[in-house]
This record gives C-alpha cells, structure tokens and sequence, in this order.
C-alpha cells in the first residue's frame, strides 16, 4: 500500500510540472478528428465563472473540434494543443486547460487522496467540491511556479478511471471566457 501511495505521489507531481512546463511553441496537434467548427455544447456550472456574462455563446465559438475516445472539446482558435495521455493540453501563453482520465480500477477514496495530496504538496487551498458537467469534482487550488493553479477530480467510469481538469495561469474567481467557452463545448460519449 505504502509503495502504491508513493507511486501516486511520483505521477501527480509529474502531472502538476507538466501542467506548468508548456510554453506557447505552436500547435503540436491533439490526435485525431481536427474538424473545424463553429458550434458546441455542453454545459459546466462553476461557481468560479462570472456566470457567462462575456463567455462566448456555443453558436460564437470558432475552433477546431477535437474528438478523444470520451469527449469532444472545441479548441478556439489561437490556442496550441498537445496530446497528454488520455487527454489533452489547450495552451495559450501561460494559460493552460487540460481535461485527462487518470488510473484504472480506482475509488472515490483514491480521487479524494489525490485532491489531499495535491492539497499537503502544494501547499492548496481547502478541498471544494464544484459542479462541471452536471457533475460534482472535489478540487483545489493553489500557487505552482508564481502560477495559479487548480485541479479537479472525479471517478468518471467503471473502468474506475478519474476524470482530471487542471487549470494553469488563471485564478478561480477569474476564469478567462476563452477557456469558459472551451470548457462549455466539451460533449462526453
């Protein structure tokens, strides 16, 4: 059990530097299905948000829609990709929005001890639960590298996979209407 706990530890800090590492050195693709659009849906009611006042309406949203094994997420234009295991990267200067499905034949104690160890390694904020997706994800936030930093967590299939959203560059009471629009395009399968 001790070297599993470990094991985890090694792999979110890996997560949180990869998060933190990108810099904004062109579009390096994001796997298959670059079909541009200029549509979306989905809905992600985050009390972080200013309540879509600015954010873009799914009809206004102009960008590339990509297609993953469980999502599909439209990438505005001007922003860079890169494929991360089992997700993707949306980049733009120092601003990143990245959506991946983590483990396999985890729990919901394993989500909650992966939002506590980011929370003791980085020294988070409280852990918070906010509603994405018509879904409940446990979070946190907290300063990586002079940047701004969330994370959030939730068993997503039964596959015991967790569903993983880390938000780079941005404050949570300030969530930039681009990476709101993105976030609002995303359509699970």
């Amino acid at each position: 059990m001790e070297r599993k706990r470990i094991y985890f530890i090694v792999a979110a800090i890996m997560a949180m530097l990869m998060l933190v590492s990108c810099s904004d050195a062109g579009n390096r693709g994001a796997g298959q299905g670059d079909n541009p659009v200029n549509e979306s849906a989905g809905n992600v009611q985050s009390p972080e948000n200013d309540g879509g006042e600015n954010t873009p309406a799914p009809s206004e949203i102009i960008g590339t829609k990509m297609d993953l094994d469980y999502m599909t997420i439209t990438v505005i234009d001007g922003w860079s990709t890169m494929d991360v295991t089992d997700g993707i990267q949306i980049y733009k200067g120092n601003e990143v929005l990245q959506i991946d499905l983590q483990g396999s034949g985890v729990d919901e104690a394993y989500v909650e001890t992966f939002i506590e160890t980011a929370i003791s390694t980085n020294d988070g904020t409280d852990m918070v639960t906010v509603n994405l997706w018509g879904e409940d994800f446990l979070g946190t936030t907290y300063e990586s590298n002079g940047y701004d930093q969330i994370v959030y967590a939730r068993l997503f299939n039964d596959a015991g996979q967790m569903l993983v959203v880390k938000l780079g560059g941005i404050s949570a009471d300030d969530i930039p209407d681009d990476i709101q629009a993105m976030m609002d395009s995303v359509v699970f399968k």
